[in-house]
């Protein structure tokens, strides 16, 4: 092919070339090697016919729901049969059980105390202060140490329990509210002493009595909480106050009430709102000023009365510290305490006004810890796993609400039983059928029984159904929990 066939035939396809780009192509295409031929297309082979498909298996059965877990079988915890109970029903043995503490709160309580933890120079022990001591041998080329006072605990502090007659049930609390105070760490000492019905104080309940006056320190460095109801028969005589009002001439000292503040008017100890101040920490109850909230204060010593809650125990330590002044309820303890007359009884209600009133003045929750007793077992271990499980935030106050009500009366060691009719009048008022309230309550106290079981160390009596046992269960003893074999393997034999 010449130029200008090569260029005839660009110009037909294009626009035409000039000498530049014809050169160019001309020298592109002596560098190229000419594309391989590629190898001829074998003809495929003709295709077999295909096998027909085998026939589709028929459809799978649609899965079956795997059948649920079988449920663990529960045994029945029992209360202990009261002596001379009903006809025998089955045979069981006795295991402990762990029940629910009484103080609510106790860190709430430490935090409470907090004021109280402070230090102070001790007057008995001393250290080294190593750099006046060098700056001493620097001085005076004498090698003599310098002595300083030591740091320690600004208080100390004696919980007296009072061992009267209805002090009994308040056992467990004086135990938890002893070790709280000890893990709290603000007093350089806590003694537990007992009171007992003479105005005594004892070491240990049983033990020789001493007089009152050994627990005083003029040492100013010393505070008293005693741990009573204020409805024994020696604080109604004025042995109880006489001992009260000896403390507080030379510390600090409270009374830490079990029952709820709308009960106190009923004891020995009357307690009147106010604002209290202490001119100076720790001072000595005379020196408390207390301005009441309606009309004078009565005469006499001025003693606080706490609740055992985290609100009234600050309240009391701020006091104490001596902080700005604190509202506080007081009750007063005159120069010559005298026996003053017990609240009488209110004459007998028929039940149902009996439980209308109790309703209608107990707190909410002493009015719903009642109706959740009613569908349960009235013993008083029982009713703190309520409480705890179901109302978590009551305290003692609420519980003595319920046993003071005049709905229960004791029926030996910490059983109870309902006063005819009071059961059914409690029961009238739940806001649901009364099947699933027990319901409710059952797997309630189950739960907290099983999420106590081998740590608690606070326990009571119980019975399980065993073939063969021991004991005996009565038809009176209707079951209060239900324990999976997990919870049962962790409760102790009797």
């Amino acid at each position: 092919m010449t130029i200008d066939r090569l260029r005839e035939a660009l110009t037909a396809i294009g626009p035409p070339p000039d000498a530049r780009e014809l050169s160019e192509m001309l020298w592109l295409a002596c560098h190229i090697s000419p594309t391989e031929a590629a190898p001829p297309v074998a003809p495929a082979a003709p295709e077999e016919p295909a096998e027909p498909p085998p026939p589709a298996a028929p459809p799978a059965p649609a899965p079956q729901s795997a059948p649920p877990p079988a449920r663990e079988p529960r045994s029945r915890l029992h209360p202990r049969p009261a002596p001379g109970a009903a006809d025998p029903v089955g045979e069981a043995s006795e295991v402990l059980v762990p029940t629910a503490p009484m103080l609510a709160d106790p860190l709430g309580v430490q935090r409470a105390l907090r004021p109280l933890k402070r230090r102070v120079p001790s007057r008995h022990r001393f250290e080294l202060d190593q750099d006046a001591t060098a700056a001493r041998i620097a001085d005076t080329r004498l090698w003599t140490p310098v002595l300083v006072p030591s740091p320690e605990r600004w208080l100390s502090l004696s919980l007296v329990v009072d061992t009267g007659p209805t002090m009994r049930l308040w056992r467990p609390l004086a135990r938890e509210l002893a070790e709280t105070l000890v893990r709290q760490g603000a007093f350089q000492d806590v003694h537990t002493a007992f009171l007992d019905t003479t105005g005594g104080i004892t070491a240990s309940p049983g033990a020789p009595r001493q007089n009152p006056g050994a627990l005083m320190d003029a040492s100013g460095r010393h505070a008293v909480l005693v741990l009573s109801d204020c409805s024994g028969p020696h604080w109604w005589n004025g042995r109880a106050a006489r001992a009260v009002r000896r403390w507080a001439q030379t510390g600090p000292t409270a009374i830490l009430q079990p029952l709820a503040e709308h009960l106190w008017r009923r004891t020995a100890a009357p307690a009147t709102p106010g604002v209290a101040f202490l001119p100076r920490p720790a001072a000595p109850n005379t020196d408390l000023r207390f301005t009441q909230h309606d009309g004078a204060a009565a005469p006499g010593i001025p003693v606080p009365v706490l609740e055992a809650a985290p609100r009234w125990f600050g309240a009391w330590a701020r006091l104490v510290s001596g902080s700005d002044p604190q509202p506080a309820a007081i009750a007063t303890f005159p120069s010559r305490p005298s026996g003053t007359t017990p609240v009488r009884r209110e004459r007998e209600l028929p039940i149902g006004e009996r439980v209308r009133r109790f309703l209608a003045t107990a707190s909410p929750d002493a009015a719903e810890l009642a109706a959740h007793v009613a569908v349960s077992v009235p013993s008083l271990p029982v009713m703190r796993l309520i409480q705890h499980r179901v109302l978590g935030g009551s305290g003692p106050g609420q519980l003595a609400e319920v046993l003071l009500s005049g709905l229960l009366r004791p029926a030996g060691g910490v059983r109870y039983e309902f006063v005819p009719g009071a059961r059914e009048a409690l029961l009238d008022t739940l806001p649901r059928p009364e099947a699933l309230h027990t319901r409710h309550v059952l797997e309630a106290v189950s739960a907290e029984i099983e999420r106590r079981a081998g740590t608690s160390t606070d326990q009571f009596r119980a019975l399980l159904p065993a073939d063969g046992g021991p004991l005996t269960l009565t038809a009176d003893t209707d079951h209060f929990a239900l324990l999976t074999p997990r919870t049962r393997s962790h409760l102790v034999p009797t």
